[in-house]
């Protein structure tokens, strides 16, 4: 199992074990998206803005290095449909990719992105959380003895505040991790 920096007031480990069975970059991609807006000062975060973020994070990876995540990974098609959409030059900066998803209005930009709520934001706390239907995962991410790094919302995530702390202090390791 892979080795977080350790905090004596969270569980670091069960955050390792998130990404110990991944078949997919959707848990990669969403933690570090999350870490982006933390670094950005916010524990309100709309998933929009998180999903917008993971396309703007892959957009190098994917458009670049050509890799493939795998047929049931939906990153590289969903960078390259929004390219096309959006009108979004490969070479565009990670602000302008930002600004262009998250201010888009267009309905397949919006079903493309809300493509990952589907499964991601509650299945990232199974460690905390459990199994379960994905409103009980959400009914449960907003009780305060769940530990989990955040609570769940129709539109949008809340950062729990000693989670914040750890993921500020150990920024460069954890998007390290992520990349």
């Amino acid at each position: 199992m892979t080795q977080l920096p350790y905090n004596s007031n969270l569980s670091s480990a069960k955050l390792a074990s998130v990404f110990k069975s991944t078949s997919a970059t959707y848990k990669f991609y969403w933690f570090w998206a999350i870490l982006e807006e933390v670094e950005q000062g916010k524990t309100v975060i709309t998933k929009s803005d998180i999903f917008s973020r993971m396309m703007a994070l892959s957009w190098y990876t994917v458009n670049y290095f050509r890799i493939s995540f795998g047929k049931q990974d939906l990153i590289q098609d969903a960078v390259r449909e929004l390219s096309a959409i959006e009108n979004i030059p490969l070479d565009a900066s990670k602000e302008h990719i930002l600004n262009k998803l998250r201010g888009s209005t267009h309905p397949q930009t919006v079903s493309i992105l809300a493509h990952f709520d589907k499964n991601v934001p509650h299945k990232f706390l199974s460690p905390w959380l459990g199994s379960g239907n994905k409103s009980a995962i959400y009914q449960r991410s907003i009780s305060t003895t769940s530990d989990a790094p955040y609570s769940l919302f129709r539109d949008q995530i809340v950062i729990a505040n000693h989670w914040k702390y750890y993921f500020e202090v150990n920024m460069g390791i954890l998007k390290a991790f992520c990349y």
